[in-house]
Order: C-alpha cells, then structure tokens, then sequence
C-alpha cells in the first residue's frame, strides 16, 4: 500500500491535499475496507516505535545509573567501554554474517564500497550512509551518538535537574528539526529529521531520561499518575495531535514527541501492575539487538513487496526463521570470538591478540578480493555496461563507434577474441573513397552479427563474403559499417555519411529481430547502457567492489535458483534467445517500431538510389527460431514456443517483410537458409554466429549477389 507522506517530510514534499488524500478509505476491499484502513493507518505510523525506543533508552539508561553507588559521578571511561562492547562486537559481526549474502544482493555489503568501513564506525550521518544496505541499521549511528553524549546529559541532570534537562534538550532539538527544511533542500532533509544527528531525537531522549529520573524518586507516584484517566486522556489527546501535526513541516518540529510521549503512556497504561516472570520474553529482551540486526537484511531478501498472501506469507515466515538462527549464531559466534581474544591476550599479550584481529580481518577483505581474481582471470563477466566498452568510443554523429585504428582484446563470459577498426572508426580493412574500375563494392552496415562479436574482426562474414566473391574474378570491395548494438537509427546516419562518399554497387542492411526495440531507443540512452565513463571492467575499481564476482554468483548461482524456485525463466537465457520478440503481448514493436523502422529504410532508399546504389535487407532471425534447446546451453526451463496463446514464432519474419513493403527495399530473408543448416550457426553459449555461421551467411549472400549479375 506504499508509504505515507504524513510523518516523512521531504524535498520536495506534495502538497498537504496529496498528503491527506492517502488516507482516504481503502476502496474495492468489501467489509474489509474499514480494517484494512486502520491497519494501513496504524502501519504508516510505525516509526512511533522508534520514538518510544528512544524515551525508553533514555529512562533505562538514566535509571540504572541512579540505582548504582557511583551515580552521583558518571565514570565516562567505564560507561563507554561497556556501551561499546554492548554495541560494536555484535554490529561488526553482522558486516561480517551479511558480507557473503552482500555478494548476492544488488545493494550488498562489499569490503570494496567505502560506506562499509564508515558502516564499521557507525558514521551514518555521512551522506550516502544513512540507509546503506539494511534501511532499519540508521539506528545504531543514532544510539552511538546519545551513548557518547550521556555523560554530559547526566552532568546537567544531576546538576540541574529533570526540568532544566528537559526544557534544554527539547529547545535544543526542536530548533535542529525548524532549520532543517532551511539547511537542507536534497534528499538529506529525511536522514535529518529521523536522526543521522542526535540533536534531533533528543527531545525524546531527554524526555527518558527525565522520566526515569522521577521514576527512581517516586516511583510508586509516577505509576498512580500513569494510570489514571485524565492521563489516558491527555495521552491519547497528545498522539492524535501528533498525529495532526505531522502533515506540516511546522508540525513535524514536536510531532515525534507527541507521538512518542502519548504512545509511551498508552502502552504503559496497557501493561499489566505486575509483570510474571516469562523466561522465552526474558531471553527475547537479551536477544534484541541481535535480532533487530538480523531481521530486516532477511525482510528485504525474503519477503516480496507486493499483496500476494500466499508468497508473502512463505516469504514472512522463511525471513522469521532466518533471523533467529542468525540472531543465535552471531550472539554464539561473538561471545566466543571475545572470550577467545581475552584468553589470546592473557597468554601472549595485547599485541599478538591485536595482530590476530588485524590478520582475520585482512583475511575476510582478501579472500572475496582473491575470488574475484580468479573470475576475472576464468569466466570474466559482463560488468559496468557492454563487454564490448573497451573498443568502442562515442560519436556524435551516429552515437558511437569503435575506437579508430586499434584492435582490441575483447574476454567476457564466453567469448575470447580480437576486434581490429581502420581509421574511421568501423571493422578494418579501410579502402579508398574511389571506386576502381569494373569494382563491384558492397558498404555493409548492421550490429554485432555483422561487426563481429564473438569471433576475430577476419573471421566476419562480411570479410569472408568478399573472398567468396573474388573467386567470380571481378574485383570485389566490401566496406563493412557495422558496429555492435547498432539499429535502424544509428545504421542510416552512418549510411547517409557514407553511402555518397564511397558509392557502392549495393548496400547491404543486416537486420535482426531486435532492431524493432532499438529504432524506439535513444542514442543517449544507449551510450549510458555501454557505460562510457564507467570504471574499466576488469580494473581496480571493479576488483576493488567485487563487481566481476557479483555478477559471476549472480549469473551462476542466484538466477538459476530463483528461476527454479519461481518457476520462471532465467532472465539471462531469456534475453539471450530473444524471445521477447516473439511474444504477441508487446503491440510497440508491431507498430511504432514498424513504422519507425521503414521509415529509416525509405530514406536510406533515397540515399542509395542517389548514389547509383542498390539497398537490400538481409534478415537474421532470433536464435531460437534456428536452433533447437540442445544446442542453445542457455535456452531457459519453464518456455514452450509451441504456446500460442504467448508466443508467435513467425512474428519477427512478417514484421520484416511488412517493413521492407512500406520502405520499398529488396528483402533478403535468411531464415529458411539458417534453419536448413546441419548445425546450429549461433553461439551455443551466447547469441551471435560462431564461426561456421559467418561462412555459413558468407556463402548465402554470395550465392545471392551473384544470381543479381
């Protein structure tokens, strides 16, 4: 049901009409309308819980201290040093339980992110910090902050008393909370209110503390007072305020207070005058911390953000189970990594337990590091944009090109080999702009499956189609324009550059079934695809976040396992055999995408004819409408083509001739060529043709061209 407005200020903020809007009855739910609103309602204002954790943490800590010999003078090195090995050992053990599970997580803990050492010190304030990895962790930077300013906070306590404590903490904070909207017009303004800096929860905090302050003095007196009905009254008048309140910038600077401090009485009156003794609530109490640091990396793992009963229900109930093993498992794993440290320093000094520390820790930052390495140097992946980033530059004429002059080693996933470009900016070899006599010059454009990918720059079909055709004797050039990831937009700005310029006999448009998605796709959008300005894919920014490693656990364990546990295809494979072009549901592709295209090929039409020139379109068709599921390694389970309802296996061929009718070029349709091939001409691993598929097309353009002498 989303999230409310109301008690989250932001910038920019909708306006108050928007604001009070969504709480508007939920429609369409029957006689469930009326619970269903006052769940959402009461869901909306959960932070509430953090605000009374706050005041509770002020009056546990204000009275335990009161009920100790040394009250009257906070020792703040003692009281430091049992916060912290409350607070940190237990923190930092959950950086390292959530390291590996990082590596399997879009936003994951990565020793390679600088926000994972900041994480390490609690700095959530710092900008970038305040949500890193698990949303709910803001909290530890803020308790830190309060645990390292109580002894000052005591100091006027104990000095001064619980009033001028109060009246000073909330002066302090509700001026914080009025200059935030004036300090901050980003994102910040969120991290701000909720508390990245103490000052602005310390109304609460104080309010705790002066609680547990008159507690302690009068305790049975505070509780008669808690418990009658004028202060039920006041309690539930000072929420709804709140609650009121909380719509407004203005609203929001007391808001959480009166939230806090009317939902603290309202429990308070709730609970019963004596609590009996329960030994599964005590163990809870002691567990907290390290369930509450467990809990929300397995909600945001576990749990799908949607209204679907029955997963959610798994998903809720997979995510409780994981926390309290893992709660158990980091209480155990801590308390024996610091009884083993102690008993370290006991029998070989402080020195040897401190280098033991620092060597664990360069272990666990090392081995993911060395693991990468090895993916790097075995199955290097597909990181910051396109494999083929590294020989491709941009290019403002027609969005980009190879780097000119240059060949270049191309090594990711399952293709190994080397690109060359002439000094244009396209595959090598260049000829001169001069057609020789009695030449027959063909200018080729198409993507990947013509520039080439996968195979050696010599080993494309274009390149073996001129030697196919100097057999005939007449001296053949073929100029091949063809750059990966190219379509209709990019292929006739390079032809209308070029096609004057050189004047062929015939220019040869590759079309694949992919390029009715790409003559709907910018050039911008594009070039941030590739990933131009990205870090290099196998430098040390990547080693660095584990990027080659994340994809490769990704890629080789994560997608296969949620492919078989929600019965869906595998993404990869599915992107890999292009069946989304053959799917009926996607009307884009059959009209805009159609009429763009032709579009581009009638004014290439134009061109060429100006230039003496003949345009034909040669189709490609996807790979699974050549090859069968043994010979694609990656066709993906739980895809039946034979659908009908789904899928239309001839749609990407009708499109193509529907384009060359309103465009007026010659078509050649390779498909019942491919299919009639002994062995599959596609990459089994990837998408493109192997080797023998660009002999393969080598020799049926040729066959072709010369049946037009």
């Amino acid at each position: 049901m989303g999230g409310a407005f109301a008690d989250n200020p932001s910038v920019p903020w909708p306006p108050l009409a928007v604001r009070l809007a969504q709480f508007a009855p939920v429609r369409g739910a029957g006689i469930l309308s009326w619970p269903l609103t006052l769940v959402r309602d009461l869901a909306w204002y959960g932070d509430v819980g953090v605000t009374l954790f706050i005041i509770a943490s002020g009056f546990g800590l204000t009275y335990g201290m009161l009920g100790r010999s040394e009250a009257v003078a906070l020792p703040a090195g003692s009281f430091y040093r049992r916060r912290m090995l409350r607070i940190f050992p237990l923190w930092w053990g959950a950086h390292l339980l959530f390291l590996p599970l990082g590596l399997l997580m879009a936003n994951g803990l990565s020793t390679g992110d600088w926000r994972f050492y900041a994480d390490l010190a609690a700095l959530r304030f710092l900008p970038g910090m305040f949500y890193y990895f698990s949303p709910a962790w803001w909290y530890v930077g803020l308790i830190v902050q309060f645990y390292l300013v109580f002894p000052l906070l005591w100091r006027v306590l104990r000095r001064f008393g619980a009033g001028v404590l109060l009246a000073g903490g909330c002066g302090a904070g509700f001026v914080a909370l009025a200059l935030g909207p004036l300090l901050f017009h980003d994102s910040y303004l969120d991290a701000w209110q909720r508390g990245a800096f103490f000052v602005t929860r310390l109304p609460e905090f104080v309010t705790g503390m002066a609680l547990g302050s008159v507690y302690f003095a009068r305790p049975e007196r505070v509780v008669r007072a808690l418990r009658t009905p004028a202060a039920t009254v006041a309690a539930l008048a000072a929420f709804i305020a709140g609650v009121a309140l909380s719509f407004t910038l203005r609203g929001m600077i007391v808001a959480p207070l009166l939230l806090g401090a009317g939902a603290f009485a309202l429990v308070f009156r709730c609970l019963p005058e004596r609590t009996p003794s329960n030994r599964l609530l005590e163990r809870t109490g002691r567990a907290s911390y390290q369930l509450y640091l467990t809990h929300h990396p397995f909600v945001l793992l576990l749990v799908p953000a949607s209204l679907a009963i029955g997963r959610a229900t798994l998903g809720i109930a997979a995510a409780l189970v994981a926390t309290v093993l893992s709660a158990f498992v980091l209480e155990r794993c801590s308390a024996w990594v610091q009884a083993a440290l102690a008993a370290l320093q006991r029998r070989r000094g402080t020195a040897v337990a401190a280098a033991a520390v620092a060597g664990t820790f360069a272990a666990i930052v090392l081995i993911p590091i060395a693991a990468d390495a090895l993916v790097t140097s075995f199955d290097p992946q597909e990181i910051y944009g396109w494999g083929e980033r590294a020989s491709l530059e941009p290019e403002p004429r027609f969005g980009w090109n190879m780097v000119p002059s240059q060949t270049t080693h191309l090594r990711w996933e399952s293709y190994d080999y080397r690109v060359s470009s002439n000094s244009l900016g396209f595959p090598a070899p260049q000829f001169p702009d001069r057609k020789p006599p009695r030449t027959l010059r063909i200018l080729v454009t198409g993507d990947a499956f013509s520039s080439a990918e996968g195979v050696d720059t010599a080993q494309s079909w274009p390149r073996i189609l001129q030697s196919d055709l100097e057999h005939s004797g007449r001296p053949v050039e073929v100029l091949d324009f063809a750059v990966t990831g190219y379509g209709p937009n990019e292929e006739a700005a390079v032809l209308r550059e070029y096609v004057p310029r050189f004047r062929p006999d015939i220019v040869l448009i590759e079309n694949f079934a992919n390029d009715v998605q790409d003559v709907l796709t910018s050039d911008d959008a594009f070039r941030q695809s590739i990933g131009f300005g990205q870090p290099p894919q196998t430098g040390l920014a990547a080693t660095l976040e584990l990027a080659q490693l994340r994809r490769w656990l990704h890629v080789r364990a994560v997608a296969p396992l949620s492919s078989f546990l929600k019965k869906r295809p595998d993404p990869e494979g599915y992107f890999l055999g292009n069946f989304i072009f053959l799917e009926r549901d996607h009307p884009e592709f059959d009209r805009a995408a159609v009429d763009r295209t032709a579009a581009q090929y009638a004014s290439v039409r134009a061109v060429a004819k100006a230039a003496g020139a003949r345009t034909i379109v040669a189709f490609v068709p996807p790979p699974v409408s050549v090859c069968d599921r043994q010979s694609l390694r990656y066709y993906p389970h739980f895809v039946d083509l034979g659908d009908a309802a789904r899928f239309d296996r001839g749609l990407p061929e009708r499109r193509i001739h529907e384009i060359a009718a309103l465009s007026a070029v010659e078509l050649w349709d390779l498909e019942p060529e491919l299919q009639a091939l002994p062995v599959c001409p596609y990459m089994p691993r990837n998408m493109h043709f192997t080797p023998a598929g660009h002999r393969a097309v080598a020799a049926m353009l040729a066959r072709k061209i010369e049946a037009l002498r």
